[in-house]
């Protein structure tokens, strides 16, 4: 039995890290505001101007993902 290599097979690059949706609502110039958390590190941060749909996904973690990159 031979072992063959495959050399063209796609690597997958590893999943990025996201934050999770924690609360939402209007800063003083009534922008839409969201307030999202990682579940990892803890890290809190918030983002001006939010539509629904990035409320689903979440921002990446910059730092966990900082961690995973010096790897």
């Amino acid at each position: 039995m031979t072992l063959q290599l495959d050399f063209f097979k796609r690597v997958s690059k590893p999943r990025e890290i996201r934050m999770s949706f924690v609360d939402a609502g209007w800063n003083v110039r009534g922008e839409s505001v969201a307030w999202f958390e990682c579940h990892q590190c803890g890290l809190k941060s918030g983002m001006i101007r939010c539509e629904p749909e990035d409320r689903a996904d979440g921002p990446p973690c910059v730092k966990c993902n900082k961690k995973r990159a010096a790897r």
